[in-house]
């Protein structure tokens, strides 16, 4: 979700007054018409340094202890509104992460640093611009934005260190009422949001749809009706507050029998499943058929890993299986042992008895979550992945969709896909292995920087049963 929140940014052709810009609004996040965390934007000017600084402040609080995210931003653009340097910190439970991006010599350089581990590179051009936003606000001003005008913006992601390009349309005009409606959508979640701004370009209301809604307090105070706590967060304690994982899951009233399998499909305009599982289904009209998990385990023997089987042993930004804790840790487990699916079956189950399962806000990697010892689906999927990579046996992360049979539904979960022969699914968070049947692959993702690509089906696809040959 984070993303959505400082992507869009629309573009006409004029020189702007920044000091236009400048302002403070504060936005309350909903999640199934509950308020859940609050978003704060400042806009400043900067007279000595000729820039325009724009700092968000994000808070949200989920059901379960622990379970609040912190997000911070601030983005600096030069008198000709081009980008020219940006940092985002995102707080939780288990650690902190940072992001920045700056140039140098006329080069974009990247900073992450994630459990505590640096990692420098290079970026490309960044095409964000903030022109774009004071424009916009000059075209409502002035009445020369009309309703069914469309253009394409750019903007930077920081986590995916990606551009994005959104198509914005204008959808209505109400000049009587002051408010003007725009739909954009962008090549990275290919989700819509709809924005709403009143007479002085301000934005009144945004949602992307599926995912949340956000109202801004100070333009919309008058037709507020939920009560408001001292810290502006509605009177709903965090353990009453919606669980992510229940909000976005798709109902279903039993799991699969063994004569049936799992077919995926999307709404009118199709689904396309990501090129990452494509293989493990069969595409028939807007159907995708799941194909068979082996539920099994058979070694294939200790004969050499071939390409691109050794591309899975390195360490990623979330699984750092060459860090000297995770690697004693894995030879300790490892032990005499060279029989790979006992050593994923042995591994599985250290991490699902030993990490605590607590619900979190953020995504922690493997380092992070074994010094906090707790996480959710998600940090027991790099821990196992990790801990399997050190061990010499190729792993990857794989985010889909598990049903539950105490919720009656599909719930959108993490877990590892590990190659012992043949690949086969562990899931450390629930202690299964091999895991199979029940799980629907959606994404393989080994980064954590393809893991936005998963938005492009949240709230838009379902889950149907098909006979054995047939429908």
């Amino acid at each position: 979700m984070v993303c959505f929140l400082f992507m869009t940014r629309l573009a006409f052709g004029a020189d702007c007054n920044w000091r236009d810009l400048t302002g403070k609004d504060t936005f309350d996040l909903y999640l199934a018409d509950t308020i859940v965390g609050t978003l704060v934007q400042t806009v400043e000017y900067d007279e000595k340094s000729v820039t325009t600084i724009v700092t968000i402040d994000m808070t949200m609080s989920m059901a379960g202890s622990g379970n609040r995210l912190e997000v911070k931003e601030q983005r600096r653009y030069n008198v000709c509104g081009s980008m020219v340097s940006a940092y985002q910190e995102i707080s939780g439970p288990s650690g902190v992460n940072s992001w920045t991006v700056e140039k140098d010599n006329g080069q974009w350089n990247s900073l992450v640093v994630v459990g505590g581990v640096k990692t420098t590179r290079k970026a490309g051009d960044i095409g964000d611009n903030l022109s774009s936003m004071c424009r916009l606000m000059q075209g409502i001003k002035s009445l020369s934005i009309k309703k069914g005008e469309t253009w394409y913006d750019t903007a930077f992601e920081m986590i995916s260190a990606q551009n994005v390009v959104t198509k914005v349309c204008c959808v209505g005009v109400d000049t009587a009422r002051h408010i003007w409606t725009f739909e954009n959508i962008d090549n990275c979640t290919n989700r819509t949001e709809k924005q709403q701004l009143d007479g002085n370009g301000r934005v009144i209301e945004e949602s992307v749809s599926g995912i949340y809604v956000a109202k801004n307090r100070n333009r919309r105070l008058a037709a507020l009706s939920y009560p408001l706590s001292s810290t502006g967060l509605a009177a709903v304690s965090p353990e009453k507050r919606p669980d992510l994982s229940e909000l976005f899951s798709i109902a279903s009233d039993r799991a699969r029998t063994q004569e049936e399998r799992v077919a995926v499909t999307g709404d009118d305009s199709g689904l396309t499943m990501d090129s990452s599982v494509a293989r493990w289904y069969a595409h028939k009209g807007k159907l995708w058929v799941l194909c068979n998990f082996p539920t099994q385990c058979l070694s294939a023997g200790a004969a050499p890993l071939q390409e691109p089987f050794r591309l899975w042993l390195r360490p990623t930004i979330t699984m750092q299986c060459d860090n000297p804790k995770i690697r004693e840790l894995s030879n300790k487990l490892r032990g005499d042992s060279k029989d790979a699916c006992a050593l994923i079956n042995s591994f599985t189950r250290y991490v699902y008895t030993t990490l605590q399962k607590r619900n979190t806000a953020t995504f922690s990697n493997a380092l992070e979550t074994l010094n906090a010892g707790f996480g959710d689906c998600g940090e027991h999927a790099v821990v196992l992945g990790a801990l399997l990579r050190a061990a010499g046996v190729p792993a990857r992360v794989v985010l889909g969709l598990v049903y539950i049979e105490l919720k009656k539904a599909y719930m959108y979960h993490a877990w590892v896909m590990a190659h012992a022969g043949e690949w086969v699914f562990a899931d450390a968070a629930l202690g299964v292995f091999p895991a199979s049947g029940n799980y629907v692959p959606l994404i393989v993702d080994d980064t954590g920087g393809n893991a936005m690509r998963i938005l492009r089906m949240v709230g838009k696809i379902r889950i149907e049963y098909v006979k054995e040959g047939g429908k």
